[in-house]
């Protein structure tokens, strides 16, 4: 029975940290937008800035998903980032927006950056040493 309550936590830090991702990631299209539609970003640079955001939020939610996770830290910030290209993915599809032709390189993009903000949050982080003076 434990592995049920462990797999249902695992299940929920995943779709907490996906929406963060979420978040994160519309938040950055909507600058990326405003910034094509104001002349500063080039329209041949909206690629670019999309897989930007999908990193930059993959990364965010996978690197907390691993730190909750628990003993499944690589697991659950893959899950991550697999579920934030699945949701855009179904997301563009429901706009009726055409499929992107960059949709393997956008699914690249979500899966490792998310592992690698797995693996940073499952780096140990060392304690920075105390300085010990001669008159202590």
């Amino acid at each position: 029975m434990p592995q049920k309550d462990e797999a249902k936590g695992l299940f929920r830090v995943v779709l907490k940290y996906t929406a963060l991702s979420l978040l994160l990631t519309l938040v950055i299209l909507a600058i990326a937008a405003i910034l094509v539609s104001g002349g500063i970003l080039p329209i041949g640079q909206s690629v670019a800035a999309v897989l930007l955001a999908v990193a930059a939020g993959a990364f965010t939610g996978g690197m907390f998903a691993a730190r909750r996770a628990g003993t499944h830290k690589l697991p659950a910030s893959m899950m991550t980032g697999f579920s934030v290209f699945l949701i855009l993915l179904i997301a563009g599809f429901l706009f009726s927006f055409p499929p992107a032709r960059h949709t393997v390189l956008v699914l690249l993009s979500a899966v490792v950056s998310a592992l690698a903000g797995g693996i940073y949050a499952r780096r140990p982080h060392r304690k920075q040493p105390t300085k010990r003076s001669f008159f202590k």
